[in-house]
């Protein structure tokens, strides 16, 4: 609104600085749409990671209503925010992992949050002992017996 201002208070004033306005504003406005694609594009993120969560940290959620609630709104007003800046017809989250997707649609579904915590507790678990497995220089398949 601020830039329609300017813009319509140099019409005024006279046709050179109506295209330095029109020129100062379009780079301004162009600047702050690469600026609101970045604020989304971290927002998600950070929101992501608060979904996903520790094993810990899910217990928690799950014993709290008021977080879930509170992360679900969190993710309404980035969806509200997406919608109003069009970034879809943007290509602001083309590019995206998907990952970050599937955690904000398991807000709203906390055993959804569970199953995911503990799948990556058990993968983890499982790549630890995988690690411990081949540094003692074991082998999962038994030694040929000699002839």
């Amino acid at each position: 609104m601020w830039q329609r201002l300017c813009i319509e208070h140099a019409r005024t004033a006279g046709p050179d600085e109506l295209s330095r306005i029109l020129s100062a504003s379009r780079i301004l406005l162009a600047e702050h749409f690469e600026q609101d694609g970045e604020l989304l594009r971290r927002g998600r993120r950070a929101l992501a990671r608060l979904a996903e969560g520790t094993p810990l940290e899910v217990v928690r959620r799950l014993s709290s209503p008021r977080i879930t609630r509170t992360l679900a709104r969190l993710r309404e007003d980035l969806e509200d925010f997406r919608a109003a800046c069009r970034a879809d017809a943007a290509g602001w989250l083309v590019d995206e992992d998907p990952e970050i997707a599937d955690a904000l649609d398991s807000i709203d579904s906390p055993l959804k949050s569970v199953g995911g915590a503990l799948g990556r507790g058990l993968a983890k678990v499982s790549d630890a002992r995988h690690r411990a497995v081949e540094s003692d220089g074991e082998s999962e398949e038994p030694a040929p017996e000699p002839d």
